[in-house]
């Protein structure tokens, strides 16, 4: 059982190098994570474990082939978890409770699915084979990498697309107030809405209830202005993008840079009276370049927030 040493030396030194080179970004990380255990875990069953089940030797199988994947699959579970606890605004701290939430593990799942084909292959094919289909698999997987990782959407448009229901606001702005007060917005109403693209309640309000208020408000000359936060995915801007076209989200759009945002809130919470950040969603109402109402209702909130709009 050599090899399965160095396999496992292997994986130990490429995951260590992962987590170095990305400086420990959690999103990155766990990205990263799943696509070279999903190697591993088809190279550990291809090989090793089906060898340990032709003869019969379970207790090598267990300790060679089930407990490394079981040990890469929990590790890829946490990573997933510390990931989406690093974008929540509160970043709260990891609880053992966490590891039984069915988000990390339906992240980490194509580890398991590497696993099965592993194991289907080894048995199979004959081990040369099984080695030249590992290399291919190796291949196909690391080429899906590079593009999700590298290949994103232009600076300003949505995938190529230049359709001019999208504005996106350049620059670096440290408040809302200054935001509001940009030329676009002078002599008029501005419905602001504070989200990130991984966030539940952020997209369940576009889904569900975004178009009724838009329908509602089709004749009033509102504009709306979406501050998206940057979150800890590798490609977070090109996730960002994605949503705003998937939820049509017709409007004016600025990219809030992680080392901004405490800044953002700052000038929130002084003004609405808040003791802590917010939750996402959180929306805001201006008039004239000024914010008028740091409390604004949510769309789901339909005749609140149109009361508020009509009364400012």
């Amino acid at each position: 059982m050599k090899n399965s040493n160095a396999i496992i030396l292997g994986f130990a030194l490429i995951a260590t190098s992962i987590y170095l080179l990305t400086r420990g970004s959690m999103g990155k990380v766990s990205d990263l994570f799943l696509i070279v255990a999903s190697v591993s875990a088809f190279l550990l069953n291809a090989s090793i474990g089906v060898r340990a089940i032709k003869k019969k030797e379970w207790k090598s199988f267990l300790v060679y082939s089930g407990l490394p994947f079981a040990l890469i699959y929990m590790v890829a579970v946490v990573l997933y978890i510390l990931a989406s606890l690093e974008a929540s605004p509160e970043s709260p701290s990891l609880k053992l409770a966490h590891l039984w939430h069915p988000y990390g593990h339906k992240k980490s799942l194509g580890i398991f699915l590497a696993y099965l084909v592993g194991g289907a292959t080894g048995f199979l094919f004959r081990s040369k084979k099984a080695l030249k289909i590992s290399a291919v698999s190796i291949l196909v997987i690391g080429v899906v990498g590079f593009v999700y990782f590298f290949v994103g959407p232009t600076k300003n448009g949505l995938s190529g697309d230049s359709d001019s229901s999208y504005d996106f606001i350049e620059g670096k702005f440290m408040s809302v107030e200054e935001l509001v007060a940009l030329p676009q917005f002078k002599d008029k109403k501005v419905y602001l809405d504070l989200w990130f693209s991984s966030c539940g309640p952020c997209i369940q309000e576009f889904r569900d209830y975004l178009p009724q208020l838009k329908e509602k408000l089709h004749d009033s000359g509102i504009e709306y202005l979406y501050l998206a936060r940057e979150t800890s995915h590798p490609n977070s801007k090109t996730m960002w993008l994605r949503a705003i076209k998937k939820y049509k989200l017709e409007g004016w759009h600025y990219y809030i840079p992680k080392s901004d945002e405490s800044s953002i809130w700052k000038s929130i919470m002084e003004n609405a009276k808040l003791d802590n950040q917010g939750y996402y969603p959180y929306n805001l109402i201006a008039v004239n370049g000024r914010i008028t109402n740091y409390k604004a209702s949510l769309p789901s909130e339909l005749e609140n927030i149109l009361n508020e709009i009509n009364i400012e």
